[in-house]
């Protein structure tokens, strides 16, 4: 039985899961919580930038949880290209 059909499937997925780790991290790295998301009468830190309030906690926590994501997705991608890589070839 060949394991090429095998092989390019999960080198496919490994390239799915990478482009979604790079999206996620992307994301990450974007994300912010602006003050006027925070609840009513809610006392946190708050940085200003030209363009915004911001709240450097809550902002930390939602990067953190992206963040998260993304390296979930990597190691998904370590994992079936490692996968594809030990399957035995068809010598072509």
């Amino acid at each position: 039985m060949s394991t090429a059909p095998l092989k390019l499937i999960a080198s496919l997925l490994s390239a799915a899961a990478a482009f979604a780790a790079a999206w996620l991290w992307y994301k990450a790295s974007t994300a912010t919580v602006k003050r006027s998301d925070l609840p009513p009468g809610e006392v946190r830190v708050t940085f200003f930038s030209d363009t915004a309030e911001w709240d450097p906690i809550r902002t930390h926590e939602l990067q953190a949880k992206w963040n998260k994501r993304g390296a979930a997705a990597a190691s998904v991608a370590a994992l079936l290209q490692a996968i594809a890589m030990l399957l035995p070839g068809d010598g072509q």
